[in-house]
């Protein structure tokens, strides 16, 4: 072989062993793993130079908090590091910290500290105290909310709101130790009269206690259960005396049920016989 030949059969090889120095720099991937799904998989990355990441995932309920180097997700990629080997990335996420907002639905209300909870994760819900109310549940988009349950399944932050029903309570009207009956009211209502009363009598007032030394207010509001003493008396009748003859009328009084004398007149030259009516 002659001279020149040689030589440039030695630049073509110089030249091609460049070239395969070169192509070792490139062909480099990294894999980005969710779990047991391939994200996304970067291929022909040069050796030593870092790596644009992709877009962070999304997974219902959880936030994610970085790529690691190890399944274990022990340690973190950091994201200007370079590239030297073939090398996959895993996806680590934290369950969300979310919020249940509590709105106690009527006017006035006191405002509630919202109730934290974490998707996937037990979770349980105050009840909610309203003077005059029984709290009935909680209703999300008009639909029934359980207070409490095992696993918190909602991927963002909710508002709940407080359903109430009028609390009624019952009077029971006495007297003495005989109950005369009950009557059903309304929290924050007046009670009724109570007006049913035996033939000849009349009632005297109404009491919060049996001895009748307390009158009770029917004006106020009802606000509970209560016992109200019904107190009665006999009605005075008027009995009004014609004598007729002597023509001098005369009244008196007479309690129902009661004793009563009417006076006997005197008439010249007759016998009284009795009254009429």
């Amino acid at each position: 072989m002659k001279k020149w030949q040689k030589a440039l059969v030695g630049l073509l090889v110089g030249v091609g062993m460049t070239f395969a120095a070169a192509g070792c720099d490139d062909g480099l991937t990294v894999t980005f793993m969710d779990g047991d799904k391939k994200v996304e998989i970067m291929t022909d990355l040069g050796k030593d130079k870092p790596i644009k990441l992709p877009d962070a995932p999304k997974k219902d309920g959880y936030t994610f908090v970085g790529w690691y180097t190890d399944e274990a997700l022990t340690k973190p990629y950091e994201q200007d590091s370079t590239v030297t080997k073939n090398m996959t990335l895993y996806a680590k996420y934290t369950r969300s910290q979310l919020y249940v907002i509590m709105n106690l639905n009527y006017q006035g209300a006191t405002a509630i500290d919202p109730a934290k909870v974490v998707y996937g994760e037990a979770y349980e819900l105050p009840t909610p105290q309203r003077e005059g109310y029984t709290f009935t549940g909680w209703t999300l988009n008009g639909n029934p909310f359980e207070a409490s349950g095992d696993s918190y399944t909602h991927e963002n932050s909710i508002t709940v709101y407080a359903q109430w029903s009028l609390n009624k309570y019952t009077v029971t009207y006495k007297d003495g130790a005989e109950t005369l009956g009950m009557k059903t009211v309304e929290h924050g209502k007046a009670v009724e009269a109570w007006t049913e009363v035996a033939a000849g009598y009349q009632i005297d007032g109404i009491f919060t206690d049996a001895e009748c030394k307390t009158a009770y207010d029917q004006k106020s509001a009802v606000k509970g259960n209560l016992t109200l003493y019904v107190k009665k008396s006999p009605k005075t009748f008027k009995i009004t005396v014609n004598r007729l003859a002597e023509g001098d009328n005369k009244d008196t009084t007479a309690l129902f049920g009661g004793a009563y004398t009417l006076q006997a007149p005197t008439r010249e030259g007759y016998f009284f016989k009795g009254y009429t009516y």
